[in-house]
């Protein structure tokens, strides 16, 4: 089923085009979402609440962007209305770090995936979010700023920081040495 049928399918509300939607989508971002919270079970709460927002909200879909990149902002929403909660339940606002790193290829490659994924989830949240979005999600710089709703340079201003981050970060748990390039 192409993009456009499954929306029509989840537009009638088609329980297939639901259940075509959760396997196509379901992995993917709570994939995302755990690389950003670094939390399993609040990333599997906020894919929950993220599709039940869909399923209302479906109609409100215009069709600008792909599914996938308006879904995505849903949760990133979402998120940020949990923390919102967050901070008014404790009564202090917490300073909170978007996070987000640089992975080149080389990186990929020669390191052991578990080292590497552990490195990723210290990086700042500012930064690892976009470099999920970018590396993993492989959207485009535009595709993530209109989704953040940030200027491109700001997109880009993350990725060069995350991937300073990720380097101090392996290089502290001595996965990468200095002289190394990612």
């Amino acid at each position: 089923m192409n993009e456009k049928m499954l929306i029509s399918a989840l537009k009638r509300g088609e329980e297939n085009g639901f259940e075509i939607f959760v396997e196509r989508y379901g992995d993917r971002l709570y994939r995302s979402l755990y690389f950003t919270l670094k939390d399993e079970a609040a990333a599997r709460d906020l894919v929950q609440d993220t599709f039940l927002k869909v399923v209302k909200s479906i109609h409100n879909f215009k069709g600008d962007s792909k599914l996938y990149t308006w879904v995505y902002r849903i949760a990133v929403n979402q998120m940020k209305d949990g923390f919102k909660k967050k901070q008014e339940d404790m009564g202090e606002i917490e300073d909170l770090q978007i996070g987000k790193s640089h992975v080149e290829s080389d990186v990929l490659r020669n390191f052991h995936h578990r080292q590497l994924t552990e490195c990723i989830k210290e990086v700042p949240f500012i930064y690892r979010q976009v470099m999920v979005l970018f590396y993993f999600e492989e959207m485009k710089i535009r595709e993530i700023a209109d989704l953040l709703e940030e200027k491109e340079g700001t997109v880009k201003s993350k990725l060069f920081r995350g991937k300073q981050a990720l380097k101090q970060k392996l290089i502290e748990k001595e996965v990468f040495h200095e002289k190394e390039t990612i």
